[in-house]
């Protein structure tokens, strides 16, 4: 078998040319799915004729071509889950005349600095004025105003994924749509708590929240939403300077909050087993955290990205960075097509692509005239924001350049806030250790917004039509020099179909 271009470059691996399918085409409209399906099978229909006519189809050629057959597998199956025709809501029934509705929460409410929430709910039953019920099954959107706790069996509580519940006070439901909004007070919902895994949920987050109750304001306001995602402590103006400091992902869950969880194991409890077993003993219990903080985008690409690079390391077969990339966005796919579609699981991607493949350019070019650590840090910091820019430009219409100098800053302080929170979880109880946890997690805080701050001495880079397409190119001709100086490697072994 004779080898050609694509037998020495990594780009050939199935995963890199099916991640990059999955991620355009589970992102984008139907249309443009539709339109990418078409695509792939011109394109494997292309490289197919081109070998053929060479006399010989080649193994990186054939890599390629399985590559793009598998992500147009994993489009069409996210495509069927996410597009699925939509059940009608009220057979049976007017849309005019519905009254009330029952049925079941699809994703845990978090509190926010909003004062509207917004939560999914699964239809089981409507009824009418005159009390005739009826059974449906489709969705509606649920929005009210007011606070994120509402009635529960004489008690309230924050609805989560999995509870049942009711509204009444209803004057019909918006025909023709897949999924009506219900505008409502919290006066007219009532919850039943279910039982199983979400009243255990309920319970760990409970005991969480009644443990961290007991800092104060200042400083117990980021522990929660660095723990749980609960940002409704977070008042507007952190939030808004952190945001301008351009490192608003430090106070959302994300693959660093894992991170952080994953070096308490290793070095405390597990630190005895051997790195193989201890491995296998990290991976049930970070799925155990998502799992309790809820299924959040970011958190679930951290996790995927964990337990591919984890099944590698336990084979004992180092795969590249880049290609644990693709597997995961592939894995996440297949898992749950909907994440990849979200903007924070995209940015997320995005900021650790540009780290793997740009940081140890910028950083060979920053070394001439900065010192090591110095060039390594700007390096890091720029890489992440330029191999985001395009799509925060796009999605936002702003780029916070003070990211480069604050994020890093930033993000080691929130680690140590993090590592606060979870030491002052176990010692709160325990005399002159709790007080003095408490007091240095306040001084922590108060550092972080004064740090933030330092952001509004920056400039905001805001976006226009011209400015769009100057980073779009930016972006291709990086990605260009990129593939030829970092992911064209000579393969050292025989080429093989390794997913």
């Amino acid at each position: 078998m004779r080898h050609s271009f694509f037998d020495a470059t990594l780009i050939s691996a199935p995963a890199i040319p099916a991640a990059l399918l999955v991620m355009l085409g589970l992102s984008g409209a139907a249309e443009s799915a539709i339109i990418l399906l078409l695509g792939a099978a011109a394109t494997l229909f292309f490289l197919i004729a081109r070998q053929l006519l060479k006399g010989v189809l080649s193994a990186g050629a054939l890599r390629v071509c399985a590559g793009l057959l598998l992500g147009v597998l994993v489009i069409m199956a996210g495509f069927l889950r996410l597009h699925a025709p939509a059940t009608r809501l009220y057979p049976g029934i007017p849309p005019h005349a519905v009254v009330a509705l029952e049925g079941r929460v699809l994703e845990d409410l978090r509190p926010g600095s909003s004062p509207y929430r917004v939560i999914p709910v699964e239809v089981h039953r409507l009824e009418d004025r005159q009390s005739w019920r009826s059974e449906v099954s489709g969705r509606v959107t649920l929005i009210w105003q007011g606070g994120e706790y509402l009635q529960a069996d004489g008690r309230r509580i924050i609805p989560v994924r999995g509870d049942m519940i009711r509204i009444t006070g209803l004057a019909g439901i918006e025909r023709g749509s897949p999924a009506p909004l219900i505008f409502t007070t919290p006066e007219n919902i009532t919850l039943a708590a279910s039982a199983g895994p979400p009243a255990v949920r309920r319970t760990i987050r409970d005991a969480i929240r009644s443990r961290l109750a007991r800092l104060d304001p200042r400083g117990g306001a980021m522990i929660p939403a660095l723990l749980l995602g609960d940002r409704g402590a977070l008042s507007p103006e952190l939030s808004d300077a952190v945001r301008a400091a351009g490192a608003a992902h430090v106070l959302a869950l994300s693959g660093m909050h894992l991170g952080v969880l994953a070096v308490i194991l290793h070095l405390g409890p597990l630190r005895f087993l051997p790195r193989r077993y201890r491995d296998l003993v990290v991976l049930p219990v970070l799925a155990g955290y998502v799992w309790i903080a809820g299924w959040i985008p970011s958190l679930v690409r951290a996790m995927v990205l964990i337990t591919v690079a984890t099944t590698a390391r336990v084979r004992r077969r180092p795969v590249p960075v880049p290609l644990l990339l693709a597997r995961t966005v592939v894995a996440t796919g297949i898992i749950a097509p909907r994440i990849v579609g979200n903007v924070g699981f995209q940015l997320s991607l995005l900021a650790l692509a540009g780290i793997v493949l740009l940081a140890p350019l910028l950083l060979d070019w920053l070394g001439r005239f900065l010192p090591r650590p110095l060039a390594g840090y700007v390096g890091v910091t720029l890489a992440a924001m330029m191999a985001t820019a395009p799509l925060s430009l796009g999605i936002f219409g702003t780029v916070y350049p003070a990211g480069i100098v604050l994020a890093g800053v930033l993000s080691a302080l929130i680690v140590l806030q993090m590592w606060g929170g979870i030491a002052f979880m176990v010692f709160a109880t325990t005399p002159v250790v709790g007080t003095v946890l408490a007091a240095l997690i306040r001084a922590n805080a108060l550092l972080v917004e004064r740090t933030a701050r330092l952001g509004y001495l920056f400039p905001v880079i805001r976006s226009g039509p011209h400015l769009l397409i100057a980073a779009a190119l930016a972006s291709a001709g990086i990605l260009a020099i990129v593939v030829r100086r970092r992911l064209v490697l000579r393969c050292p072994h025989e080429p093989r179909f390794d997913f």
